[in-house]
């Protein structure tokens, strides 16, 4: 933001631009504020150090922490035991989403019959390398891949969705996953991993029925995920 240091440079801005090969691709107006800042004719911005930060502070108001601090309340009122796992997810979507599936697949396993069910929390930004034509977002990519996982599995349902409503250059916030899910799209004809290895997220939830929608929520604290996790005996498909 505007009142924080920035590390960046024109220098490494021209050098990702050159490494990709995009220089013929990018607006002229881009390129000539580019071309004019690597030449000095423009002001790099502050960076750490800065003396000008002296007189700046700067006060969270609103958090992903407090976000799923509020979704562990919601959930304590409704008989769930929560937990939070992290409010500062980060890495690849879909290697986040498979790595949280199996902890919560192995709350899964240590609870016994009679057990109140579990809720773990959690939220931060993930990145999305792309690699097909598709459509979707962060969230919904991680929804497949969770389901992927828990293929089979009656004990645990999860959400991925992003607290602004809106996931990747979509109208979801974000995408369910579940046991069923990828049974349900074969059933219809689809493959999950075709469409996870197309970046098509959207088009997979929403054939399935499994999109979240919110509308904008006005607010943004980043994305934030939610496990439930039954007992054996109590599991929901």
């Amino acid at each position: 933001g505007p009142t924080a240091p920035d590390s960046s440079t024109f220098a490494r801005c021209m050098e990702i631009v050159r490494r990709f090969g995009i220089e013929k691709r990018l607006p002229i107006a881009i390129s000539r504020h580019l071309a004019a800042g690597f030449a000095g004719e423009i002001a790099e911005t502050p960076k750490i150090g800065d003396p000008l930060f002296t007189r700046v502070r700067n006060t969270l108001i609103a958090t992903n922490k407090q976000a799923l601090e509020a979704a562990a309340r919601t959930a304590k009122k409704l008989g769930c035991i929560p937990r939070i796992l992290t409010d500062s997810l980060r890495g690849e979507s879909s290697v986040c989403a498979t790595r949280l599936t199996e902890e919560a697949i192995r709350a899964a396993d240590a609870l016994r019959p009679g057990d109140a069910p579990l809720c773990l929390l959690f939220g931060g930004e993930t990145t999305l390398n792309l690699r097909g034509t598709g459509k979707g977002g962060r969230n919904q990519e991680m929804a497949i891949a969770a389901s992927l996982r828990l293929r089979g599995r009656k004990d645990i349902v999860a959400l991925f969705a992003d607290t602004d409503g809106t996931d990747g250059p979509t109208d979801a916030a974000g995408g369910f996953a579940c046991g069923g899910l990828v049974e349900r799209a074969e059933q219809l004809g689809l493959s999950a991993r075709a469409f996870l290895d197309n970046n098509d997220s959207y088009n997979f939830l929403q054939a399935c029925d499994a999109l979240l929608m919110t509308g904008p929520t006005r607010t943004n604290v980043m994305g934030m995920g939610i496990f439930l996790v039954h007992a054996g005996a109590d599991g929901a498909s």
